[in-house]
Order: structure tokens, then sequence, then C-alpha cells
């Protein structure tokens, strides 16, 4: 569950306001819309967390001058149960009072044969690790969205204990709709 809600957190960051700049077409993120979802395949357990804040610019043509930051805060997690909430809020987890955000700086951009990758530092609890974070822009019946996923271990973050099984492993998915602009 801890990876789970670690990737969610680097997703989080992925998102927010978001700017996209492709051959002269500029796409912005509605922040009100936007989902950071995570699940824990070893245990079942799936949640999202809200509230992200983030900052991204990338023009394809000039890939090299692309930027990247994002936030969500950790007191946001849900999971549709309000006493493992509690808990990962604790000191066991993701001790929220005293890391309340949960971040992702991106250092470089890349294209991919299938997308985007953004790499960078993923910050939770007291840890920050080197990701990558690949991603896609996909348009649907004229609405453009924003779509990644990762695998973390939340025991690299000291959120909970390191699993030698993996079974510390979450999958983040964030998805944004971004809107078109000349």
């Amino acid at each position: 569950m801890k990876q789970l809600i670690l990737f969610a957190v680097a997703f989080t960051t992925f998102t927010g306001y978001a700017f996209q700049i492709m051959h002269g077409v500029v796409y912005e993120y509605k922040s009100a819309e936007g989902t950071i979802t995570f699940e824990l395949p070893n245990e079942g357990t799936k949640g999202s967390v809200k509230g992200l804040e983030a900052t991204f610019s990338m023009s394809v043509e000039h890939i090299n001058t692309a930027a990247l930051k994002a936030s969500v805060k950790v007191n946001t997690l849900t999971t549709g149960i309000d006493m493992r909430d509690k808990h990962l809020m604790s000191n066991d987890y993701f001790d929220a009072e005293k890391y309340p955000l949960i971040t992702f700086t991106a250092t470089k951009i890349d294209r991919t044969d299938s997308g985007f990758v953004a790499l960078g530092n993923l910050s939770m609890r007291d840890s920050v690790k080197a990701i990558q974070v690949p991603f896609i822009i996909t348009e649907k019946e004229g609405v453009s969205r924003l779509i990644g996923t990762i695998d973390i271990f939340a025991g690299d973050y000291g959120v909970g204990k390191k699993s030698k099984k993996g079974n510390d492993r979450v999958i983040v998915t964030v998805d944004v709709p971004v809107e078109k602009r000349q």
C-alpha cells in the first residue's frame, strides 16, 4: 500500500497545472478533473490522492527546455477505509504531520517510441529517489489527456517496511485532461 501511495504521489506531482506545447499547440491542465490512483496488487488495496499542484511545460520541437514539478498533500490519500487511511498518515507509514508533501521534480523529459518519459526525483517522507515516469498524450472525441503509469516500492521511501518479495509494490496512474490552446 505504501508503494501505491508513493506512486500516486509521484504521479500527483506530474499533474495539476500542466502545459504542453506540441507543434505549436499548447495543452493546459484542467486542475479540478485530474485523477491520481494507486493500487497495491499484492494486497488488493486501491485508492487515490487529490490536491495535485504542478507546473509542466514542454515543446516537442525543443524537448531539452521541458520542465515539470508537481506535489500532492499526503493527507488527501484515501483508500475508502478510514482506519487504514489514519494508519497510513502515522509515523509507521507516511508520517503526514512531519512530511506533508510528496513531490516530483523532473530533471529531463525525453521522447520515447511510445510517448515521453520524465526523468527526475520523487521525494516522499525523508527519501529522495531518481525515477522515470513514462507518459503519453492522447486525444479522443476532442478531449486530450495526459496519462502515465509507474511502479514504485513504498519501502524504498521508508513508507512501511521494504519487502524482499516485492509486496510493497505500488502501481500509480495519473490521468489528466488537458485543453488545447493555440
